[in-house]
């Protein structure tokens, strides 16, 4: 990327420019202008400025290749009979010279150069090219008539001739302050006060287009017309008219042409029809300040995003501008509304890739903000720009000072103003609505323009001269031009239409200001600065106070920053990230606010016809969390879907290919998510496992914390705090799961392994505790350790037999189990005591359920599993098999940081209604039903009314791919006309009527298809109902694949290994019965559910026999019904048809099928199931080194307290609410 300036101006108006490859600010020389700069606006290579004598100044520099026009002219003849060709034209003709299609005059005389910024490079000559042929020495080309087409021969057809004539200009004030003419003879009627440029990229504009406005102390608002690269200092300035009653103070333009202003009353303006065909735009429109009580004071607009400043000095963000089609749409100029950021701020400027520099508005310091991008707009934090200045001895402050010191020098600049004898001749020409011809001079190196060549020793003589030629530029009547051969002698024609007028222009001398013109032959650079970047200069470190910046000629690369930054005193250990803001419905003041680094998962909870997006972020208040979107429709909730997903990913630092040890989920709506344990594995690594350290000092007693992973052997709890003097006794209590039982009510018991009660008025620590809320023999320590008005530091350690105790370094006692450690889920500390810090470290890694993060991975499934070696399978809901190659992504619109091994998907399902109907006496089953009867089409459950005819699919990506159908393969079964009857309708349903069935329904489906992109690939053709995978004794690249058909076969999957993840072929494991789930342990067993409802185990199975011998059915309990089953290192769990969990008991190598079930009870409140909601039991369980189960209520959640003796544990830990369907934790260890 080519070097780029920012520029900013402080409190002395002295303007400064700061290179992407440099660490230095450098000043902008006025070079022979004695006035300095109150604004600045940029465009790469221009600067347009306010002076302090509040009129307009322009800077071109830093261009490889000059500022070159051809001017062109066309001399046309035509051909007599009489007289041949002939210089006299029919009163039809175009003019004897003339544009290219005869439509303006050109006479060659009359050509004058645009401005005194502008020079003659060469004579006029004759352009001998027509096309790319060549013409003769006399350049004519010939036509039928002057519209046709020319020819270089001429033919006996031909009556009309022309032929071009060319002269170079060249644009010499680089590197220089151009003076731009005033609105006015007299520079002090109206002067300006604010200056913008933009517009670079006006969609389908051509290419050099610029866009300039400007505000008067008339509160008028003006355009400047023809501003190009080619014409930098533009033609003349237009009046804009701006609606009644409002004062504009200050106006702002970005790279597309989009125009903002803010108005005295605190209003915005912004200026709507802004196009390639009219850069004025048509109409203004109003936006309101983004509170009551507030005024917009300063606006700054980049590609696709507007900043303003209100008067409070905070900073805020438009949001929903989209500047590529804010000539064409209201919506997209104006957007949607305003999102207050952090940051006390007094200035703002926002570059065209849409970087935001802004001034602090108390240490009036620069600041970047980092992490804006088109994913996040707002951007993360505001950070220092911390470079030198770079001083020299005719720069920046040092000079300031020696300029004031060196009174006794002679004068150095003399203004063009005071050199009268022929500019007194001049004319200049206002039109009546203010317009105005270009009249622009160049304030430093004018002797570029040979206007004063530095020939004569006399300084008076040669000025005199100057300005004689400058007058005698103007034009003369009978002016008589000669033609010589191929070139055009004019010597006068060189010179401006009009003068400088009262431009308040100064010349720099040579002879006393030679370093002014060492730029000759610098670099680029040095062009810009006007001095080279070591020649003479000093870097220092010094305050600088500053008043405004520029960045629209800046760009920088948020991922590849410049060195302006300190990295020494940036907070590099902080996290970036942004915030979340809903309003409400006024559009105006904020309903919530919250951190995007709390965001834990989003996903989408759409219904048919109702695109939803839920947000999930655990510390929301209590009923807002998950938050709940509604969308307009699909497009805007896959927007927002992916630039969320990208956006909280990387805060999060994931991206790619999760880590082989990662936990997959899949929820209802066929999205599939993992959570990866490697940056939360970094984050917590310590010496001696993993710990996290909690910052509680803001907290009160009591207070209460999780403790994920318990107090296994080798974990440790050190708190540190503080005694209040008025404190009698304080406790620290190690709690475990309340035990639960449901006899005629629901009763909770507490247990608390260890109880730690310093008891200052006894003077005693008292050491006990609690089983089934009953308290144990107390143990008392007269060694009173704590100290009322004294610090703490108390470490518990789980030591084998028992728990360590050290106070203040010192060892205290040691407590002996009671109970297992691992049966620990909290801290509970009370009493009058001031918490510091509490530092947690186990041997294993610490999972707080609701606090990870779970990043959706693209695709569509209804299960995944996956094993340690990293190798994953997916089933779709048409039970096709899928592989995982790698990739993220499909869903993100183009925010994947790679497209590799996204592939196409499809998946189909069915839609569901139901028929229902009442029986009465007279007519028997039929349509008339009750008032109180569910609705006669509706869903399962009856509370929803549908339609077969206005039916509406989850997003326009699924279609239906058949007709309505009558579903004959309805569980519990059904007659031949698809029929089940009921007692009732919310009773339970059979197939064949009986005498006291009146009710009936019927089930209709419809096939619909969903066509995405993710990144998986599809696994042969064979249908497949379950999976199961599991590496063979710990090896990476042996693994074991079982599976169910979708007819209930059991199938095993042949050489699947890390290399070749899906494998070669299936064989057939004969079963008597349809299975229905099958799980593998990491030992070579294989357990499976029949449909039926029974458990059977494989027997027989070894390295030699992989497929084993034959099934072995387990006995079940009565009345029981399992329907899925999982196994891993914590045992075989199960759940019945009721949702009731279980897990098998005494297994050993002696006896792997175990002797009996342990079934769970599903108690009401106690958690995952809630009084309420209706919903109790498991849905799902996962087993491996962990459990986790989904419950019925929508939690994930894991199961604490397994211990050998206690398979089944203690109780569970939730974690975040959703439309969960299915989990593996096979790979995590």
């Amino acid at each position: 990327m080519p070097p780029t300036l920012l520029l900013a101006f402080n409190s002395e108006c002295r303007a400064y420019g700061l290179s992407t490859v440099n660490a230095a600010w450098r000043e902008f020389l006025p070079l022979g202008l004695d006035v300095k700069f109150k604004k600045l606006s940029a465009v790469p290579h221009f600067i347009w400025a306010i002076g302090t004598d509040l009129q307009v100044y322009v800077h071109v520099h830093s261009l490889d290749v000059p500022i070159r026009v051809c001017e062109a002219s066309y001399e046309n003849e035509r051909w007599y009979p009489a007289g041949g060709w002939s210089q006299t034209l029919l009163l039809t003709d175009r003019p004897r010279f003339s544009s290219e299609d005869g439509l303006a005059e050109r006479e060659i005389s009359k050509i004058r150069l645009p401005s005194m910024a502008w020079q003659w490079d060469g004579e006029w000559q004759l352009d001998l090219n027509l096309g790319g042929e060549p013409l003769n020495h006399d350049g004519w080309s010939y036509a039928v008539d002057f519209p046709r087409q020319y020819h270089s021969k001429m033919s006996w057809s031909h009556c009309a001739r022309r032929r071009k004539w060319i002269r170079f200009r060249k644009y010499s004030a680089l590197n220089s302050w151009c003076a731009i003419g005033p609105l006015h003879k007299d520079a002090t009627e109206e002067p300006f006060i604010d200056i913008a440029v933009g517009g670079t990229s006006v969609p389908s504009a051509e290419s050099g287009i610029m866009v300039v406005w400007a505000v008067t102390t008339h509160r008028r608002v003006m355009f400047r017309l023809g501003v190009s690269t080619t014409l930098p200092e533009g033609q003349k300035w237009i009046h804009i008219s701006t609606p009644i009653e409002c004062e504009v103070c200050q106006v702002s333009v970005g790279n597309t042409g989009l125009v903002w202003a803010s108005c005295k009353d605190g209003r915005a303006l912004v200026r709507a029809g802004v196009t390639r065909d009219n850069l004025a735009g048509k109409s203004w429109l109003e936006v309101k300040p983004p509170a009551n009580g507030l005024r917009i004071t300063q606006v700054s607009v980049g590609h696709s995003s507007v900043w303003c400043i209100t008067d409070d000095n905070h900073v805020w963000f438009r949001r929903g501008v989209h500047g590529s089609t804010s000539g064409i749409s209201e919506d997209a100029a104006i957007g949607s509304g305003w999102v207050e950021m952090v940051g006390n701020i007094s200035s703002i400027s926002v570059a065209q890739n849409d970087q935001v520099f802004a001034v602090g508005n108390e240490d009036r310091s620069l600041y970047f903000r980092s992490g804006v991008s088109t994913a996040d707009p707002t951007g993360k934090k505001w950070k220092l720009i911390q470079c030198q200045m770079q001083m020299s001895r005719n720069s920046s402050i040092m000079t300031l000072y020696s300029r004031q010191s060196s009174s006794g020098s002679p004068n150095r600049h003399r203004s063009l103003n005071s050199l009268k004898y022929r500019q007194q001749e001049s004319t200049t020409s206002i039109q009546e609505d203010d317009e105005e011809q270009s009249r622009s001079a160049p304030v430093h190196n004018i002797n570029k323009l040979e206007l004063w060549p530095n020939t004569s020793a006399d300084n008076s003589t040669q000025q005199q001269e100057s300005l004689e030629n400058v007058a005698s530029s103007c034009p003369i009547n009978n002016e008589v031009f000669e033609v010589s051969g191929k070139h055009l002698k004019n010597p006068r024609a060189w010179s401006p239409v009009t003068s400088v007028g009262s431009v308040v222009g100064i010349e720099a001398h040579p002879e006393s200001d030679s370093t002014v013109f060492e730029s000759e032959s610098s670099n680029r650079d040095s062009g810009v600065f006007g001095e080279d970047d070591f020649a003479g200069s000093q870097y220092i470190e010094c305050d600088i106070t500053w008043t405004g910046v520029a960045a629209g000629a800046v760009t920088v690369d948020p991922l590849q920053l410049p060195n302006w930054f300190n990295l020494s005193s940036d907070d590099t250990g902080g996290m970036d990230t942004g915030t979340f803001t809903v309003l409400n419905s006024d559009g105006v003041s904020t309903k919530m606010q919250f951190s995007l680094s709390e965001i834990t998962c989003v996903m989408t909870c759409s219904e048919p016809g109702h695109p939803r997006l839920a947000i999930h972020a655990p510390r929301l208040p209590v009923g807002l969390s998950p938050l709940r979107l509604q969308f307009s429709g699909d497009s805007d909730l896959e927007d927002w879907l992916s630039h969320l997903t990208s956006i909280t990913c990387k805060i999060n630092d994931v991206s790619g290919k999760p880590s082989t040890d990662s936990i997959w989920m899949t929820s209802h709506l066929g999205e599939n998510f993992v959570f990866d344990p490697e940056n939360l594995s970094k984050l917590q690594k310590s010496d001696n496992g993993y710990s996290i350290e909690m910052d509680v000092s803001a907290t009160e007693t009591p207070y209460l914390v999780k403790l994920p992973n318990g107090m296994p052997l080798g974990s440790s709890l050190k708190i540190t705090g503080c005694v209040y003097d008025d404190a009698d006794q304080i406790r620290f209590d190690l709690q475990g799961h309340a035990t639960v039982r449901l006899r005629h009510k629901v009763e909770n018991f507490r247990n608390m392994p260890l109880h730690i009660n310093p008891r200052f008025n006894e003077r005693c620590i008292c050491l006990n505790s609690m089983d089934k809320s009953n308290w144990e023999k107390e143990i008392r320590e007269s060694c009173v350790m704590f100290s009322p008005g004294k610090e703490f530091e108390l470490i518990i350690k789980s030591e084998v037999g028992g728990f360590k105790i050290i106070i203040d370094g010192k060892d205290f006692t040691f407590w002996k189990h009671r109970q297992n450690p691992e049966t620990i889920v909290s801290l509970h500390c009370s009493g009058r005591v001031k918490l510091f810090k509490i530092l947690y470290e186990t041997p294993e890694l610490i999972l707080s359920f609701n606090e990870l993060f779970w990043r959706q991975m693209g695709g569509h499934l209804r299960k995944i599993e996956t094993c340690s070696s990293g190798v994953t399978w997916g089933i779709g809901y048409d039970h096709q098999l899928w592989v995982y190659t790698g990739g993220w992504g499909g869903f993100l619109k183009g925010l994947e940081v790679s497209s590799a091994g996204i592939n196409n998907m499809s998946d189909t399902s069915h839609y569901y209604i139901y028929e229902n109907q009442r029986w009465n006496p007279i007519s028997g089953f039929s349509t008339t039903s009750l008032p109180t009867d569910r609705h006669l089409w509706s869903d399962i459950t009856g509370k929803h009314k549908r339609s077969k005819e206005y039916s509406k699919l989850l997003s326009v990506h699924w279609q239906f791919v058949s007709e309505w159908l009558v579903d004959f393969k309805i569980p519990n079964g059904c007659d031949r006309d698809g029929w089940q009857y009921a007692v009732d309708f919310p009773m339970t349903y059979h197939p064949n009527k009986q005498f006291t069935d009146y009710a009936r329904r019927r089930r209709w489906y419809r096939k619909c298809r969903l066509n995405t992109r993710g990144p998986w690939q599809e696994v042969g053709q064979t249908r497949i109902a379950d999976v199961s995978l599991q590496t063979v004794n710990g090896s990476s690249d042996e693994i074991i694949a079982w599976a169910v058909s979708s007819s209930g076969d059991v199938l095993m999957r042949k050489n699947v290994t890390k290399s070749t993840p899906t494998g070669n072929c299936w064989e057939h494991i004969p079963c008597d019965v349809a299975i229905v789930s099958i799980a593998c342990c990491p030992n070579q067993r294989v357990w499976a559910v029949a449909k039926s409802g029974a458990v059977l185990y494989r027997l027989g199975i070894s390295q030699e026999n992989p497929i084993g011998e034959t099934w072995k059915r387990i006995e079940s309990l009565p009345n029981v019904h399992f329907k899925q089953i999982s196994a891993g290192k914590l045992g075989v769990w199960v759940i019945d048809s009721s949702g009731r969990l279980g897990v098998r008991r005494d297994i050993s190598g002696r006896i792997p099928e175990g002797r009996q079930w342990e079934m769970l009870p599903n108690i009401t409140n106690d958690p995952p199931n809630f009084e309420g909601d209706g919903n109790i039991g498991f849905k799902h369980i996962a087993v491996g080194n962990i459990v986790v189960g989904l419950s019925n209520s929508g939690y994930i959640c894991k199961r604490n307290g397994i211990t050998c003796d206690n398979p089944a544990g203690t109780g569970w830990t939730l974690g975040i609410l959703g439309p969960w369907q299915h989990v593996t934790v096979n790979s995590y260890s």
